[in-house]
């Protein structure tokens, strides 16, 4: 993913357009054999090539921190509202959230649940 930011230049992007034109297609490289470092450098093409580049093409997402990622989940359950928190006590006694991100999954005991309820 090439993100061209708000201060680069007209020339920076002329070079990048340029270079990336001329690319065959991701797909392609990487059944050539081509490395996400490889992808990247030819994507900057004259622009030069940095260390920082990203040697993986799979995106890496957490682990979240539990103790923030419990918090998160929990503030999102109190958006739910209080009448719906209730119904989900009294239907499954607990709740488990999955973060998106990290694909990391917390439960929510009953106990937990009833505890949060008045901050809701």
């Amino acid at each position: 993913m090439v993100q061209v930011l708000p201060f680069a230049s007209d020339e920076t992007i002329a070079a990048l357009e340029r270079t990336i034109s001329s690319l065959p297609s991701t797909t392609d490289m990487i059944a050539d054999g081509v490395t996400a470092q490889e992808i990247a450098e030819k994507v900057l093409g004259e622009l030069g090539t940095l260390s920082e580049v990203a040697v993986s093409s799979a995106p890496r997402y957490g682990p979240c921190d539990i103790k923030d990622l419990r918090g998160r989940m929990m503030r999102a359950l109190a958006s739910m509202g209080r009448a719906e928190v209730e119904s989900i006590i009294e239907e499954q006694g607990q709740v488990e959230v999955t973060c998106e991100f990290c694909k990391d999954t917390v439960v929510f005991t009953q106990d937990e649940l009833l505890a949060a309820k008045d901050g809701i």
